[in-house]
């Protein structure tokens, strides 16, 4: 009896912590953003540029996906999270 409630406490615990330990869409924005600017810090040449430009592209695409996924949001959903 004592294994099945520590293993149910387990799973309630696991469970709890991988909800609240989800990003909202608002902080993988802030991610993409911050890991975008990173890059384009570390182009000073058109060899860097051309080294990182699939990079910028992926980075900006997912940054923009994100962003117009916030905007379409309605303000309710965006206060609850």
């Amino acid at each position: 009896m004592m294994k099945k409630t520590i293993l149910a406490a387990c799973a309630v615990l696991l469970a709890l912590t991988t909800i609240s330990c989800q990003k909202s869409d608002v902080d993988l924005c802030l991610n993409a953003q911050t890991e975008l600017v990173e890059t384009l810090q570390k182009i000073n040449d058109r060899d860097s540029a051309d080294k990182y430009a699939d990079e910028v592209d992926k980075l900006m695409n997912q940054f923009f996906n994100l962003f117009n996924t916030i905007n379409n949001t309605p303000e309710e959903e965006k206060t609850e999270g």
